[in-house]
């Protein structure tokens, strides 16, 4: 005759083995979903505070120096940073150096080849000179809004009133208007 078979005992100690190895998965399963979401809500948190960082780096860097730029070149500074910026960009240099750029972030360059520092002369050469990089329209628009020059033309050698005999007596004359 034949022997019994025990299979009935073999698979019920396997499916105990596998039901044990199943939970354990599950478990291992749940704790690393549970760690992605923790990991997920902390690179949130540190994009939040790399893009918060990055801001005040760029409004201490570059705008800062911008708006003030603007205050040394215009009257309605606002409307000459606006009009400003949607022409060209400004960049910093890896020393620090603010430079002009086009939209394209080609760096605009003087006659001479140098790269266009962000100071007052050398923004106002290159806006209201004659170049291939500001159109004749855009150049007019600029100049109605930028100021050319802060002189007002009341500095320089003092000015010594006249005297009666055209000489210099060192005594200056009372002030006359014309009625004796």
């Amino acid at each position: 005759m034949t022997e019994p078979i025990n299979e009935p005992t073999d698979n019920v100690a396997e499916l105990a083995t596998l039901r044990k190895l199943r939970d354990e998965l599950l478990s291992t399963k749940h704790m690393q979903k549970a760690r992605i979401t923790e990991l997920e809500s902390e690179v949130l948190q540190l994009t939040e505070a790399r893009d918060n960082a990055l801001a005040t780096a760029r409004a201490v860097t570059i705008d800062l120096p911008l708006r003030k730029l603007s205050e040394e070149m215009s009257a309605a500074p606002a409307l000459w940073l606006r009009e400003f910026m949607a022409d060209y960009n400004v960049d910093a240099n890896n020393d620090g150096t603010l430079i002009l750029k086009t939209k394209s972030g080609e760096p605009i360059t003087l006659e001479n080849g140098k790269p266009i520092q962000l100071t007052a002369s050398d923004v106002r050469k290159f806006l209201l000179s004659p170049n291939k990089a500001v159109t004749p329209e855009r150049r007019r628009d600029f100049s109605a809004i930028t100021i050319a020059s802060k002189a007002s033309g009341t500095v320089g050698a003092p000015v010594k009133p006249f005297t009666n005999s055209g000489e210099d007596s060192g005594k200056p004359l009372a002030p006359h208007f014309g009625l004796r």
